[in-house]
C-alpha cells in the first residue's frame, strides 16, 4: 500500500436487525483521531451507538468508504459492498467452508481483499520453546454469553415458574437486550434478589439450586450475575444432603449455586485409580459419566458453560435425562425446572439440545419423553423442561460487548489504520502483526496459507458423491489442526485414497490448551478400505508439541466414535415405487441406516429397490386395502407418500389418526390443509413440498429473502423459474425440444392451466387457453452452460406467494416453468387446433375424414395457430413485459407433420380414440420418452432485486441449480435421473429432520425460514446438488 491518510472505515450491520454492536466504539474513536486517523463511519440507526456519539468524537459520517484501506464490520459485509483490494475484519464465518458464506470469500478472493476474521485472532507466543502455538482469542465473548444467558434464563424460570402456578420474584425480569446497559441489567437482578429475601421462593421449589459448570470465561460471566441475588455456594458433594434437607424458611430466601468441573463430570471405570484430569484427556475412554448420578438429580437448574467434544463422555444423555424426570414425576418431586446451555452444542454435552432458540423466541419446552420441543411455555407441566439455547447472547449486551471488541481491536487499529488504497501494491499478510497474520483468511486473490484447507474442503463438498463409497466410519480428528497444518495433511491422505467425508461437527481451539477437532463421517469403499485409511490417518508425523499442562498432545489425534447414546433406528415406510423412490431409498438405507418398508403394488419394482439390503423389507399394498395400510402405519414411525398426488390426503388422515409423522414432495392440497389443526393437537408432522418445484425453490426463496430483510432491504421483483428437460444433446429429436420421464398426460394438462401474476405493480391473468402466448426469453447468462436457449412461461397462480414469501411491497412476482425455446410455440399449435382437448372440435372431425382435402387442412390448421397466437398476444399487448413476439408458424405446422395429424399416425389414434389429449398422449410416450441411455437435466433459478435503504441502486441477488442426471438410470444402482435425485434426495432430507426429530413444530409444515430449508440446503452440497449464488 502507498503512504497517505491513515484511516478506518466501520460498516453499517445488514445481517441482522439484533446486531447492534460496533467493533470500534466512540471513546476509542476519539483517541484515534488524535493520533491522527481519520475514522469513516456509516450511518446507523440500529447501532447501539448513536451517529451523533461517533461525530463528536471526531469521526466522519458518510456511506462512501472507499477512501478507506481497512474497513471493519462485526458480521459478514454483504457482498455488493465490497470494495476491491481493501483489508476487510469481520466474523467472515468461512473458517469452516461454510457453504453459505463460500459467495463472500469467492468474492473476497476476486477482489483480491485481505480478510482478517476476529475469531481466529488469539495471542501468540514468541518462544522458540512454544513454537509459537496460539493462545486465548483476543476477540472472545464468553463472558458477555454467560452474563446474558443468566440474564435472560432468570426471566424464562418466571414465565416457566408462573405456567406451573407458582408467582416468584424471576417474573420481574426481562431479557438481557431489554436494559439499556448491562449495570441496569444487573439493578433488576439485585432488586430481584432483594424480593427473594423479603417474600421467599414457593417452599416446594427450594432449596432453588443452580449447577454451573466449568470454571472459564463463560462460568464466570454466570457466577457474575447469580452472586447479585442472595446466594450460598455450595459444593458438589453435599448437594444430596441439602436437596434432601428440611425447608427452612432461610432457605426459601436464598439461592444455592454449584461449580461443576470435570472431576464432578466423570469417574475412573477403574475405582482404584484416582481421577487425573490430564488422564481424562488422553484416554477418555477409561472413564464413565457421574453428573447425571451426583448433580442433575439434586438440582433446580443446570447452566452449562464448558467446553466437550465426541470424544469425551457427554454431561447428560437423552436416555439419562429422562430416567431423571421420570423418577421425579413418579415421586412426586419434581426438581429439575430448566437448563440454560450457554455453548449451543447441537446434541452435544447435553445430547436433549434439539433446537436452538433465538433473541425474539429465546425459551422452549423440552419434553424427554417423547424428545419433541414444545413453543408454548404452559406445555409439558408435568415433565417438561425449560431450555435456553441462543447463539448470539452478547449481541444482547451491544455496549459492553462493543466497547470489549473495541478494547480486542484497539491495539492493531494504527497499524491497519496505515494501510491506504492503492490497486498497484498487493496487500500481504506478512506485514500484519503475528496475531493478525494468524487470523488473516485470504490475500492477494489467494488463500493464506493457515487457511489453504478451505479450498480442499470446498472441493471435496462440492464434488459429485462416489456412488461407491458406501461404507461409513465416524473419526475424530482433534489436536491443533490449523496451526500445524496437520488437516492439509490429513486431507491429502483422504483425497489420495479416493474417500470423501461429512464434517458432522466441528469446533475451532480457543487456547494451547483447548484442541481443535473435527468429528467427520469417512466414506469408503469397504471397512477393510476405512481401516486402511484410518491407519494412514494415524500415522501422520507431526512434531509434538507441550500444549497442556500435566501433558504432552500431538498436533493431530485420530480415534474411532462410536456415539452409543444415538437414537433408535427410525423406522421408514415408503409408499410407492416410481422413479422418485431409488433415491429416496439409497439415502436413507445407505448413508443414514434407516429400516425402512417399501410397500407397493409393484411387487417386482419395490424388490428392484430393496436390492437385498438387510435393512429393507418389501410388500405388495394398493389403496384399497385400507386395513392393511393402516397396520404398516402403524409399525413404523414415518410415513412418505411417493403415490399419485389424489391418495396423499388419504393417507395424511390415517397418519395423523395413529400419531404418525407424514412426508410427500407434493403440494399441499386442501385436504391436507383441513387436517392442520388436529395434527397440531395430536403432535404429527404433515410436511409436504419437499422435492425440487415445490421444495428447493421455496427454500432459495426464504434464504435469498432472508439476507435481504437482515439488510433492511425492500425488495422490487421476485423470479422463480424451474424446468425439468432432457439434457440439450438429447432435445434434437423432435420439435418439442422435450422428452417426458413419466406419462405425457400431466404436462398436457398443466399446459393449459391459467396463470396469474404481478408485473410492475399490474396484475396480470392469463387464460390457459392462451399461456403459451405469454412465454418469454430467458436470458443467457443467467444459463451460461446451457447450450440451448431457454424460454419461461407463467406457472399457475404467483400472487398467493406474495404472502408466503412475505414480500407485499414487491413490483413484480413471476413463478415459471422453463422450456427450451421453441416448445411453447409448438405446444401453442397443439392447443389451437384443438388437440388438448377431451373431445373433437369440428377441424379433428375433418382431419379424421377419409375424403377431406388435406392441403386445405393443413391451411386451416395454419389460420387457427396465426389467429389463436395473435388473439392471445392481444389480451397481453396492454403489459410491457418483453415477452417473445416472433411466431414461427412454420415450425408449428412442421410439428403437426411430424405428429402425423393430417394422415400419419395421429391421425389414425384419432380415428380409434374419442380424446385428442389421450390420442396426443400415446404418440409422445411412444417418441419422447427419455430411454435409458440418455440424461435428463434440470433447471432452477430464483432471483431477487431489492434497493437499501433510500438508495435508488437495484442490487439482484441470484440462486441457480443446474443438474444433469445419469445415463442407465434404471439399470444401475445409484444411477438416478436429475429429476429423481433432487426430488427424492430433497425429500429423503426432510424425512431424516423428522425422523431424528430436529423439527419443533407440528401440522401442516411447509419450508421456511424456521424448518427444513437451511439444513436441507447445506446438504444438498454434499450430495452433488450444488447451487451458486451471486450478487450484483
Amino acid at each position: 500500500m502507498s503512504q497517505g491518510s491513515p484511516s478506518l472505515g466501520i460498516i453499517r450491520e445488514s445481517r441482522s436487525h439484533w446486531e447492534r454492536r460496533s467493533p470500534i466504539v466512540p471513546d476509542h474513536v476519539r483517541k484515534l483521531v488524535e493520533l491522527g486517523i481519520k475514522v469513516y463511519v456509516q450511518p446507523s440507526k440500529l447501532r447501539i451507538f448513536s451517529d451523533e456519539a461517533y461525530e463528536e468524537a471526531g469521526a466522519i459520517l458518510t456511506e462512501d468508504l472507499s477512501v478507506c484501506g481497512t474497513i471493519l464490520g462485526v458480521k459478514q459485509a454483504a457482498i455488493s459492498s465490497l470494495l476491491a483490494q481493501r483489508t476487510y475484519c469481520m466474523f467472515s464465518h468461512t473458517i469452516k467452508a461454510q457453504p453459505e458464506n463460500m459467495p463472500l470469500l469467492d468474492a473476497v478472493l476476486e477482489k483480491k481483499i485481505r480478510l482478517i476474521d476476529y475469531e481466529a485472532i488469539v495471542e501468540v507466543s514468541q518462544e522458540s520453546s512454544e513454537g509459537r502455538l496460539p493462545g486465548r482469542r483476543l476477540v472472545a465473548f464468553g463472558r458477555f454469553a454467560g452474563l446474558a444467558g443468566t440474564i435472560t434464563f432468570l426471566r424464562g424460570l418466571g414465565e416457566r415458574l408462573l405456567a406451573l402456578r407458582y408467582n416468584t420474584a424471576f417474573l420481574h425480569m426481562g431479557s438481557a437486550y431489554m436494559y439499556p446497559d448491562l449495570e441496569t441489567a444487573k439493578d433488576a437482578v439485585r432488586r430481584v434478589g432483594k424480593m427473594i429475601e423479603e417474600r421467599g421462593l414457593p417452599k416446594e421449589l427450594c432449596p432453588f439450586i443452580f449447577a454451573v459448570t466449568g470454571n472459564g470465561r463463560v462460568s464466570q460471566g454466570v457466577q457474575e450475575i447469580l452472586t447479585l441475588l442472595p446466594c450460598v455456594k455450595v459444593n458438589v458433594e453435599d448437594l444430596a444432603t441439602l436437596s434432601s434437607s428440611s425447608v427452612t424458611d432461610e432457605m426459601r430466601r436464598r439461592i444455592y449455586y454449584t461449580c461443576v468441573t470435570t472431576e464432578h463430570m466423570v469417574t475412573p471405570i477403574d475405582s482404584s485409580v484416582p481421577f487425573s484430569k490430564a488422564d481424562y484427556y488422553r484416554n477418555p475412554s477409561k472413564y464413565r459419566p457421574i453428573f447425571h448420578e451426583r448433580v442433575a438429580p439434586y438440582v433446580s437448574v443446570i447452566i452449562h458453560g464448558s467446553y466437550w467434544d465426541m470424544s469425551y463422555c457427554r454431561l447428560l444423555t437423552d436416555s439419562q435425562l429422562e430416567s431423571i424426570v421420570k423418577l421425579q414425576s413418579e415421586r412426586g418431586n419434581k426438581k429439575l425446572i430448566g437448563i440454560c446451555d450457554i455453548t449451543c452444542d447441537y446434541e452435544g454435552a447435553i445430547e436433549s439440545l434439539k433446537k436452538f432458540t433465538s433473541i425474539e423466541r429465546p425459551f422452549y419446552i423440552y419434553d424427554p419423553i417423547s424428545k419433541d420441543c414444545l413453543d408454548d411455555l404452559s406445555s409439558l407441566l408435568d415433565v417438561g423442561i425449560l431450555f435456553h439455547a441462543t447463539d448470539n447472547l452478547p449481541a444482547e449486551l451491544a455496549k459492553e460487548s462493543s466497547e470489549h471488541f473495541s478494547s480486542s481491536l484497539l491495539p492493531f487499529l494504527p497499524k491497519l489504520a496505515s494501510c491506504v488504497p492503492d490497486v498497484n501494491s498487493e496487500l500481504k499478510y506478512e506485514d500484519l502483526p503475528l496475531e493478525l497474520q494468524r487470523a488473516c483468511i485470504a490475500t492477494n486473490g489467494k488463500l493464506t496459507p493457515h487457511f489453504s484447507y478451505i479450498a480442499r474442503l470446498r472441493e471435496i463438498h462440492e464434488a459429485k458423491p462416489n456412488e461407491s463409497q458406501r461404507f461409513h466410519r465416524q473419526v475424530l480428528l482433534k489436536g491443533h489442526l490449523f496451526d500445524s497444518r496437520a488437516i492439509n495433511e490429513a486431507l491429502d491422505i483422504i483425497e489420495e485414497e479416493g474417500c470423501s467425508f461429512e464434517i458432522i461437527r466441528w469446533s475451532i481451539g480457543q487456547t494451547r490448551s483447548m484442541p481443535s477437532t473435527l468429528l467427520v463421517r469417512l466414506d469408503a469403499s469397504s471397512e477393510e478400505h476405512a481401516e486402511h485409511v484410518m491407519k494412514k490417518l494415524e500415522k501422520v508425523s507431526v512434531k509434538a508439541t507441550n500444549v497442556m499442562e500435566e501433558t504432552s498432545q500431538a498436533a493431530l489425534q485420530v480415534k474411532d466414535v462410536h456415539d452409543r447414546n444415538r437414537f433408535t433406528c427410525p423406522r421408514v415406510l415408503v409408499l410407492g415405487s416410481g422413479r422418485v423412490a431409488a433415491p429416496l431409498i439409497d439415502y436413507l438405507a445407505d448413508k443414514e441406516g434407516y429400516e425402512l418398508t417399501i410397500a407397493s403394488n409393484e411387487v417386482e419394482a419395490a424388490m428392484k429397490l430393496a436390492r437385498n439390503r438387510k435393512n429393507i423389507q418389501t410388500t405388495h399394498v394398493t389403496m384399497e386395502d385400507m386395513n392393511i395400510l393402516q397396520q404398516l402405519i402403524e409399525q413404523h414411525d414415518v410415513v412418505v407418500s411417493l403415490l399419485p398426488s389424489q391418495f396423499h390426503a388419504s393417507v395424511a388422515r390415517l397418519c395423523v389418526e395413529i400419531r404418525k409423522h407424514f412426508v410427500t414432495a407434493s403440494y399441499v392440497n386442501p385436504e391436507i390443509q383441513k387436517l392442520d389443526k388436529i395434527a397440531k393437537e395430536r403432535n404429527v408432522m404433515l410436511v409436504n413440498e419437499v422435492g425440487l418445484d415445490p421444495g428447493i425453490d421455496h427454500m432459495l426463496a426464504h434464504k435469498l429473502i432472508s439476507n435481504i430483510r437482515s439488510q433492511d432491504g425492500e425488495i422490487v421483483s421476485f423470479y422463480s423459474w424451474c424446468g425439468g428437460l432432457p439434457a440439450p444433446q438429447y432435445a434434437h429429436s423432435n420439435p418439442f425440444l422435450y422428452k417426458f420421464s413419466w406419462s405425457p398426460k400431466g404436462v398436457l394438462i398443466a399446459s393449459q392451466a391459467d396463470a396469474k401474476y404481478k408485473e410492475n405493480n399490474q396484475l396480470i391473468q392469463v387464460g390457459g387457453k392462451y399461456l403459451m402466448t405469454s412465454a418469454r426469453e430467458v436470458k443467457k447468462d443467467l444459463f451460461p452452460d446451457v447450450s440451448l436457449p431457454l424460454e419461461v412461461l407463467p406457472n399457475r397462480d404467483s400472487t398467493q406467494y406474495i404472502e408466503e414469501y412475505q414480500i407485499p411491497e414487491a413490483e413484480t412476482v413471476l413463478r415459471g416453468t422453463l422450456r427450451y425455446a421453441g416448445f411453447c410455440q409448438v405446444m401453442h399449435a397443439c392447443i389451437a387446433v384443438g388437440l388438448l382437448e377431451t373431445s373433437k372440435n369440428d377441424f379433428l372431425q375433418r382431419c379424421i375424414m377419409g375424403n377431406a382435402d388435406r392441403q386445405h387442412l393443413r391451411e386451416e390448421a395454419r389460420g387457427l395457430i396465426i389467429s389463436h397466437w395473435k388473439r392471445g398476444k392481444q389480451l397481453l399487448e396492454k403489459v410491457e413485459q418483453g415477452l417473445s413476439t416472433t411466431f414461427q408458424e412454420t415450425k408449428a405446422m412442421e410439428a403437426l407433420e411430424w405428429l402425423g395429424l393430417f394422415d400419419g399416425e395421429l391421425c389414425q389414434l384419432l380415428k380409434e380414440m374419442e380424446s385428442p389429449v389421450d390420442a396426443l398422449a400415446v404418440i409422445l410416450e411412444k417418441y419422447l420418452t427419455l430411454n435409458e441411455e440418455e440424461q435428463d437435466a434440470v433447471f432452477m433459478l430464483v432471483q431477487v432485486q431489492y434497493r437499501l435503504g433510500d438508495s435508488p441502486v437495484l442490487h439482484t441477488s441470484t440462486a441457480t441449480l443446474s443438474q444433469l442426471g445419469d445415463k442407465k438410470w434404471n439399470q444401475e444402482a445409484y444411477k438416478y435421473t436429475a429429476m429423481a435425485r433432487t426430488v427424492g434426495i430433497t425429500c429423503a432430507m426432510a424425512v431424516k429432520l423428522v425422523a431424528e426429530k430436529k423439527i419443533s413444530t407440528y401440522g401442516v409444515i411447509r419450508p421456511s425460514p424456521q424448518h427444513l430449508s437451511e439444513p436441507i440446503l447445506s446438504w444438498l452440497t454434499r450430495e452433488g446438488i450444488s447451487i451458486a449464488y451471486s450478487e450484483t
